[in-house]
């Protein structure tokens, strides 16, 4: 899975993380991927909510006959502050491993608006850089992900439209409520039940790769999650999804583990 898919996957494991407005919250979440019947990606994912701060990490790494095609490997963590009921990150750093070249940026912020602490590679050897005022009042990732979840908390549902940088790429996520559906058991999951559909999109803005990367980065990307509670009165988590993996095509991401 190349970095284009790795950060709409991130963006769908970063739902797992439910918002506590009155008390801390930890916990770990495990994913694992099926493609063509067969597992081809592993996941974690920790959080870390108190109601004024939040700390988020995710792993994920391409397993089995997934590895012949793609060995990618992802670490990413961010930490931030609620501010008038708005996640507002301080620091975000993400790891990547894709095609055996290390990426790694970390992001720091100031009054709300990122500056790059760290990158290598350069964004100015491979891609369009973003300039610094289309950066400004952007969240990385994973906490336009606590954004939504907050709004799933609140709502019921999960719209949202947020614009996204992590460094490298420049992008608006959006994501539509479809409503409840039933997931159905299955020896993959330790989940079955209802769950609400929240459909999305991750459109590129800008930073896209220069050269023979420039059409695959522009590509839009979709995928879908459903959000249930896991115990009777508890938040909304990601019990399943599905994204489209690289060679492999659609893939379905299964909850296998919670661990408090």
């Amino acid at each position: 899975m190349k970095v284009a898919v790795l950060i709409p996957l991130c963006l769908l494991l970063y739902l797992a993380v439910p918002i506590a407005p009155r008390a801390a919250q930890a916990a770990q979440l495990s994913f694992e991927l099926y493609a063509l019947g067969i597992p081809v990606a592993e996941s974690s994912m920790t959080f870390d909510l108190a109601p004024s701060t939040y700390r988020m990490g995710l792993r994920y790494q391409a397993i089995g006959v997934a590895r012949l095609f793609d060995s990618d490997r992802l670490d990413q963590s961010t930490d931030g502050t609620f501010e008038h009921d708005q996640p507002v990150p301080l620091e975000f750093k993400s790891f990547i491993r894709l095609h055996s070249q290390e990426r790694i940026v970390t992001l720091e912020y100031r009054n709300g608006n990122p500056t790059i602490a760290a990158i290598d590679p350069p964004n100015e050897t491979e891609r369009e850089i973003v300039p610094a005022p289309r950066r400004e009042h952007t969240l990385d990732p994973l906490s336009a992900m606590v954004d939504m979840l907050h709004v799933a908390a609140r709502t019921g549902r999960c719209d949202l439209s947020q614009p996204t940088y992590d460094g490298r790429r420049l992008e608006l996520f959006t994501a539509t409520t479809k409503g409840e559906e039933d997931i159905p058991p299955s020896g993959r999951s330790i989940f079955a039940g209802r769950g609400l559909r929240c459909d999305y999109t991750s459109q590129p803005v800008a930073g896209l790769r220069l050269g023979d990367g420039h059409d695959d980065d522009a590509r839009v990307r979709k995928g879908t999650i459903w959000l249930a509670p896991l115990v009777p009165g508890g938040p909304r988590l990601p019990v399943q999804g599905v994204v489209d993996v690289r060679f492999l095509g659609t893939a379905t991401m299964y909850l296998t583990a919670a661990v408090p």
